[in-house]
C-alpha cells in the first residue's frame, strides 16, 4: 500500500513539475508577444506621426501652389486688360497737330 501512495505522490509532483515548467514557458511567450506588440504600437505611433508631419507639409505646398496659380492668374488679366486699353495721355505729352 506504501508503494501505491508513495507512487501517486511522485506522480502528483511530477505533474505539478511539469505543470510549473509549462506554465513558465507559457508566460515568457506572453511576454515576448507583449514586447513585440508595444514594439508595433510605438512604430505605428512614429508612422502616425510622421505621417500628420507629412500631410501638413502638403497642405502647405498646396496653398503655395494654388497661391502662385491665382497671382499669375491676376497678372494675366491685368496684362491682357492693359493691353486692350488705349494709351492714356499725360499732360507732359505734346499733342500733335
Amino acid at each position: 500500500m506504501y508503494f501505491w501512495v508513495t507512487l501517486g505522490l511522485a506522480a502528483v509532483v511530477a505533474m505539478k513539475y511539469y505543470t510549473s515548467k509549462r506554465a513558465a514557458a507559457f508566460k515568457r511567450r506572453i511576454q515576448k508577444a507583449q514586447n513585440g506588440l508595444a514594439e508595433a504600437k510605438r512604430r505605428h505611433r512614429a508612422a502616425k506621426g510622421k505621417r500628420e508631419a507629412m500631410d501638413a507639409m502638403e497642405d502647405l505646398h498646396k496653398r503655395r501652389v494654388k497661391y502662385t496659380r491665382d497671382l499669375l492668374a491676376d497678372m494675366r488679366v491685368r496684362l491682357s486688360e492693359a493691353d486692350q486699353a488705349p494709351p492714356a495721355q499725360t499732360g507732359k505729352q505734346k499733342a500733335v497737330r
